[in-house]
C-alpha cells in the first residue's frame, strides 16, 4: 500500500501506519504534501514536454553527480 493511500484505512490501521512509520500526523500530511506537488510538477512538466529522459552526457558516469565521493591525491 502507498504511503498517500494511508489515509483511506480504518483510523485504528491509520494510526497503527503512522506508529510504524514512526511518524505524527502532522509529518504525514506535510509528506503526502511533498508527494503530491512533486507529482503534479512532473506532470506539468510532461504536458510543457520539458521533463528530462536521460541524464546529460557529462553526468554519465560521474561520481560526484551521484553524491558518491572520491580520493583526490
Amino acid at each position: 500500500m502507498n504511503i498517500t493511500d494511508w489515509k483511506q484505512l480504518p483510523p485504528d490501521q491509520f494510526l497503527d501506519k503512522l506508529r510504524d512509520a514512526q511518524m505524527t500526523p502532522e509529518q504525514y500530511e506535510q509528506t503526502v504534501a511533498a508527494i503530491e506537488a512533486d507529482r503534479r510538477m512532473v506532470a506539468d512538466m510532461e504536458a510543457r514536454g520539458t521533463l528530462p529522459t536521460k541524464l546529460p552526457e557529462g553526468k554519465l558516469g560521474d561520481s560526484l553527480s551521484y553524491g558518491m565521493p572520491s580520493l583526490e591525491d
